[in-house]
């Protein structure tokens, strides 16, 4: 409300908290009220009008329906057949709402429009400024970069993508080491698959879906929120790690 949340014209980064806290939904798996938590869920992202956020939620929402519908399959033919069904109704009646929310705002369609058209919001002056600061430096500050969090301070602002701020701040190492990262979990997923449930599997693909898109076009390994998103896939590492002492 301190923020006009639901005024038209008006974007709100708290539209991104839903992403951000959408793959701890997979502890409900077997909860009825998880289509509900998940419909408000995708009604706040769209309201807030953050087209950033609006395709991490969908991208989840994805996720979500593979595997949801994997996992009743597992069930007896009566509950599979009345879950699908409840989860069809709950689909067409989100759409339904998304439709109304879609034509009631100007401002959310020119924003689509502007994305569809390549509009980036003045990211791709941001993202030349970055570009430029680190190719204009020497071989070491290439390596090492000027210092972290320095984007402000030489570009004016931060630069929007993880990537960049990496690499204007840390150089090609930070860089590097953020890509192990993420190579590093993508691994870890391949060979401790069979030990995830479907609801695990959401759990830990949608969390690092949404941290790998967020950090394409926006910052998630500094802000302070994206912090759900590691405790998602900490849950899951943690959960496979004690099955396997169990078995052990």
């Amino acid at each position: 409300m301190a923020t006009f949340y639901w005024r038209d014209s008006t974007t709100n980064n708290g539209g991104y908290f839903m992403p951000l806290i959408f793959p701890l939904l997979g502890v409900l798996f077997n909860k009825r009220k998880l289509f509900v938590i998940w419909g408000i869920c995708v009604i706040l992202t769209v309201s807030s009008l953050k087209r950033g956020a609006i395709l991490c939620i969908g991208i989840e929402t994805l996720i979500f329906f593979y595997f949801y519908v994997r996992s009743v399959s597992d069930k007896r033919r009566k509950t599979l057949n009345l879950n699908l069904i409840l989860m069809l109704c709950f689909s067409i009646a989100m759409l339904i709402v998304l439709n109304s929310i879609y034509q009631d705002n100007i401002y959310l369609q020119d924003r689509l429009e502007d994305t569809i058209s390549g509009d980036s919001s003045g990211r791709d002056s941001i993202y030349e400024d970055a570009i430029s600061k680190f190719t204009n430096s020497n071989f070491f500050t290439k390596l090492m970069g000027h210092g972290f969090m320095q984007t402000p301070r030489l570009i004016g602002m931060y630069a929007h993508s993880d990537w960049l701020e990496l690499l204007v701040g840390l150089g090609i190492l930070g860089v590097s080491l953020y890509c192990m990262i993420f190579l590093y979990l993508f691994i870890w997923y391949i060979h401790n698959k069979s030990y995830l449930s479907y609801s695990q599997r959401f759990i830990y693909l949608s969390a690092l879906s949404c941290w790998f898109v967020k950090s394409v076009f926006s910052m998630a390994f500094n802000a302070p929120e994206a912090s759900m998103l590691s405790v998602a896939i900490a849950i899951v590492m943690g959960q496979v790690k004690i099955s396997k002492q169990c078995k052990n």
